[in-house]
C-alpha cells in the first residue's frame, strides 16, 4: 500500500550538474504522488537549472553564508515548520543532514555515511559503483516505494532564455543549417580538463574539414583558460560573453553537439536533449556518462591510475593521451550528425 505524503522536500544543494542530475528522481516523485506538494531545498545559483521544472511546486533556496552556523540552523528550522510528511536527503554531507533533521518529517530519507546516518528513518547504501548518477540517485526512492526507474534529465528554458540563444545565433549570423558545435574547454579543477592544446587542434579541425561554426561557453573564473585556448587556435571561435546560466543554455540548445570536459556544462546539454562527446579524465564514465551511448559519447584511456576520482593530479597521463583523432571518430558514431559530414576543404573523406 502506498503511503500518503502530502508535503514532499527534496535536498540537494550543489553543484549544477549533480542539481540537474536530480531531475530523473524529481519527475518520478512526482509522477507517484501528483497531487503532493513537492519542494526542493538548494543554494541560488545551482537551483537555476530548476527554475522551470515542471514537477516541483516550490523552490527553497538556502543562502549559506560561511562560518554562520547559528544561521543556518535558524534558516532549516523555519524550513522544518511547514509542515512536511516526507524528507529526502539526496545529498548526503553534514549540511543536508541538519536541514533533514529539522525538517521534522516522520519520514527521512538518506545515505548510510558516517555518523549522519542516524538522522534518517530509511537508510540507502550510498556505494553504488559503476551505475550513472542519476540511477544512483533513484535507490532514496526505493526507499518509499517507488521501484520505477528513468534517467532522462530535465531542464526547462524560460522564453527569455530561448530568446536570447535565438538573438545571439542572428547577432552572429550563424545560419541556420550550419554545423554548430559548442565546445567547453574550461573547468574549475584542472584536473578535469584537456590539453589547451588539443581543444586548439579539436576547434581548427572542425572548422577546416566540417565547415563548423564554434562556440566556445565558460564559466566565472575561467576568463584565463579562454585566454589560452584562443591564443591556440588559429581559426578564431565565437566566445559567448558573460551571461546568466540560463542565457549560456539558451546558446547550447541551439547548437548541433556539445564537446566537453566532464563538467556542468555536459549535464546541461544532455537536460537539453543535445549530443555529446565529453572527455573523461579522472572520473569514471560509468558514474557520468548519460546510458544512452548512441547520443552521448566519451573518452575514456585506461591507464593505471584511472576512475582515481582524484582532484589534483601532477601528470594528467589520462588526459595526455586522448587526441583529437580520437574525438572526431567518436563524432562519426553519432548518426544524426551524418548530413554535416559531407564537407571538405582537405581532400579527407
Amino acid at each position: 500500500m502506498r503511503e500518503d505524503f502530502k508535503r514532499i522536500l527534496l535536498i540537494q544543494f550543489r553543484p549544477m550538474g549533480d542539481v540537474l542530475l536530480t531531475t530523473p528522481l524529481i519527475s518520478l516523485v512526482r509522477k507517484h504522488y501528483p497531487e503532493a506538494h513537492i519542494a526542493f531545498m538548494v543554494e541560488p545559483a545551482p537551483g537555476q537549472v530548476l527554475e522551470n521544472n515542471p514537477d516541483l511546486d516550490e523552490i527553497i533556496y538556502y543562502k549559506k553564508k560561511k562560518d554562520d552556523i547559528r544561521g543556518s540552523l535558524r534558516f532549516f528550522r523555519s524550513v522544518g515548520a511547514k509542515g512536511w510528511d516526507l524528507t529526502i536527503d539526496v545529498y548526503g554531507t553534514p549540511g543536508t543532514a541538519w536541514a533533514t533533521l529539522f525538517s521534522k518529517a516522520p519520514v527521512k530519507v538518506g545515505y548510510t555515511v558516517r555518523v549522519r546516518k542516524y538522522v534518517y528513518d530509511r537508510k540507502v547504501n550510498h556505494l553504488q559503483p559503476d551505475r550513472y548518477t542519476s540511477l544512483k540517485k533513484l535507490a532514496l526512492i526505493k526507499a518509499v516505494g517507488i521501484e520505477e526507474e528513468t534517467s532522462d534529465l530535465t531542464y526547462v528554458l524560460s522564453p527569455e532564455y530561448v530568446d536570447y540563444g535565438k538573438k545571439y545565433f542572428s547577432d552572429n549570423k550563424i545560419e541556420i543549417d550550419r554545423f554548430t558545435v559548442c565546445i567547453a574547454p574550461t573547468c574549475k579543477r584542472r584536473i578535469r580538463m584537456w590539453r589547451m592544446e588539443g581543444w586548439a587542434e579539436l576547434n581548427d579541425r572542425l572548422v577546416t574539414d566540417y565547415n563548423a561554426r564554434i562556440i566556445t561557453v565558460w564559466g566565472p573564473g575561467e576568463e584565463d583558460q579562454v585566454d589560452e585556448f584562443i591564443a591556440k587556435t588559429e581559426h578564431k571561435p565565437l566566445i559567448i560573453p558573460k551571461t546568466s546560466l540560463g542565457e549560456m543554455a539558451g546558446i547550447i540548445q541551439k547548437c548541433d553537439l556539445v564537446i566537453s570536459n566532464n563538467t556542468g556544462n555536459k549535464h546541461i546539454a544532455d537536460a537539453l536533449g543535445l549530443p555529446t562527446i565529453t572527455i573523461c579524465g579522472s572520473s569514471s564514465p560509468l558514474t557520468w556518462i548519460h546510458p544512452d551511448t548512441k547520443r552521448r559519447r566519451f573518452l575514456h584511456t585506461i591507464v593505471p591510475c584511472a576512475d582515481c576520482g582524484l582532484k589534483e593530479c601532477f601528470h594528467q597521463s589520462c588526459m595526455e593521451e586522448i587526441t583529437t583523432e580520437q574525438i572526431i571518430h567518436e563524432m562519426h558514431q553519432i548518426n544524426e550528425l551524418d548530413s554535416y559530414f559531407n564537407y571538405t576543404n582537405s581532400g579527407r573523406d
